[in-house]
């Protein structure tokens, strides 16, 4: 089993959550709830860093794929 965290700067996620029709608030109450960041890095077999575009996420999750089905 592998354990992959994906992660972006703060300011990007809440752009990302406002931009679907959640307001900032409400993204901070449901990260409250989640594990700390740096818990989930710590865990993580995989950290991928997603402050760019979707086809640079899309290329390091593909980058990774041969290890996760070896």
């Amino acid at each position: 089993d592998h354990t992959i965290h994906v992660s972006s700067d703060e300011s990007r996620c809440v752009i990302r959550y406002e931009s679907r029709g959640g307001d900032k608030s409400e993204y901070l109450q449901r990260m409250a709830r989640q594990l700390d960041p740096s818990t989930k890095k710590e865990k993580a077999k995989f950290i991928i860093n997603n402050n760019g575009s979707l086809s640079e996420l899309k290329q390091k999750v593909l980058r990774i794929v041969p290890e996760l089905l070896s």
